[in-house]
């Protein structure tokens, strides 16, 4: 299962153009840097690949999530303990077709390790929609309209985070530079090219757990090697699961600024979104710069999925209960005819039938362990709890 905060998760307000008395152009462009150069180190923590950092917004300490797909955002909860000044309302539209009227406030002063933000605008959304965000206790996300002021340096395997006015600091000597731009919310948007099959817009999105995502269509006209359908749906956020029918590729020919990569595992998914997450940059060293509109990659060959090995198993937390999100076909999760759905009492030595939240958190931490060769998982099917030994393989390439 993938998370999209991907836009608040995932609903990153994309703004819905329609009439409105609220100017949200100049709510999400405003903002300021209360000193004029500045550089933050910070060690993060993850949950589901996740990027969680501490940051105070007025005095109170907050758990914040930092998400280039989103605004700022904070739960309902805290913008009641802020008491934040409302701005206006605004329909937003997220990634998966919803739309909603969204109340956007002011935030006091917003600090991330020393550095200072204020007059910042953010979206008030119910993040613990999203199972785990609530076990997590996440305030926010840390978004583009506060980050767009500077750059951000992320290095997954060092689990440091850095802010800075100056990306010269930041940005290696050497490496991959890609030019982007940005939308108004400031997710920054690059090109990325797939040979003859033509190039596609890609959305950076640190609040998605993803690697990339491509459009079905593309994908097609690229001519994958092989790919694997996923039943059920693989993606969930605070307005539930996005459309079925994503399949994961096997795919050669991508190329960044001139530089082609790996084969790697793509995934292809209905609609024209096209989604970098996260995960795609696990392996490097990643410089993002909003002043000069540069992404600076240090070594663009560690880039993405290029194997896939699974046991072909996510599960997602259901009223109060565990259940099968998705099965790959052709994995061990599929011969052991899994189906989504079905109610999952207990993942190796956790017990989830009680629909403990903790353990749930645990056991999607397990099922995602690439280092564990195998998987026990109890389901329940007709009624009766069945033990299953699940294994994981490499599936692509095959």
């Amino acid at each position: 299962m993938k998370l999209l905060i991907a836009a608040v998760v995932c609903l990153a307000a994309a703004p819905h153009t329609r009439q409105s008395p609220f100017d949200v152009v100049a709510a999400l462009t405003r903002g300021k840097v209360e000193s004029e150069r500045y550089h933050a180190t910070l060690s993060f923590e993850t949950f589901t690949s996740l990027i969680q950092i501490p940051a105070k917004l007025g005095a109170r300490e907050c758990r914040m999530v930092v998400d280039t797909g989103a605004p700022m955002v904070i739960t309902p909860a805290l913008a009641k303990e802020l008491h934040a000044e409302l701005l206006g309302t605004y329909e937003t539209n997220d990634s998966t077709g919803h739309k909603q009227d969204r109340e956007f406030v002011l935030l006091p002063t917003v600090e991330i390790g020393g550095a200072r933000f204020s007059d910042l605008a953010a979206i008030v959304v119910d993040l613990h929609a999203i199972a785990e965000f609530r076990e997590r206790s996440i305030d926010g996300l840390i978004g583009g309209n506060l980050l767009r002021h500077g750059a951000l340096a992320i290095d997954y395997g060092a689990k440091t985070i850095e802010f800075a006015s100056d990306a010269a600091t930041l940005a290696p000597k050497d490496g991959l530079e890609v030019p982007f731009d940005f939308s108004v919310q400031a997710m920054p948007i690059f090109e990325l090219s797939l040979g003859g099959a033509g190039v596609a817009q890609v959305t950076l999105d640190t609040g998605s757990n993803s690697f990339l995502e491509l459009p079905a269509s593309l994908v097609d006209r690229a001519g994958p090697k092989s790919c694997l359908d996923i039943q059920g749906s693989a993606s969930t956020g605070a307005f539930g699961n996005a459309p079925e029918g994503e399949r994961l590729c096997r795919l050669d020919g991508l190329a960044l600024a001139g530089t082609v990569l790996p084969s790697m595992v793509v995934a292809a998914v209905p609609g024209d979104g096209a989604t970098v997450g996260i995960r795609f940059f696990e392996k490097t060293r990643l410089v993002i710069d909003w002043p000069r509109k540069k992404l600076h990659i240090a070594d663009a060959a560690q880039l993405g999925r290029l194997a896939l090995r699974t046991h072909g198993l996510a599960v997602k937390y259901v009223d109060s209960g565990v259940q099968v999100a998705t099965v790959l076909v052709g994995s061990s999760a599929a011969r052991a005819k899994l189906a989504p759905g079905e109610r999952v009492l207990a993942v190796d030595d956790l017990d989830l039938s009680s629909g403990s939240l903790p353990a749930f958190a645990r056991a999607t931490d397990v099922l995602r362990d690439e280092a564990r060769a195998t998987a026990t998982v109890v389901v329940e099917i007709d009624g009766k709890p069945v033990r299953l030994e699940l294994v994981r393989e490499q599936l692509l390439p095959d």
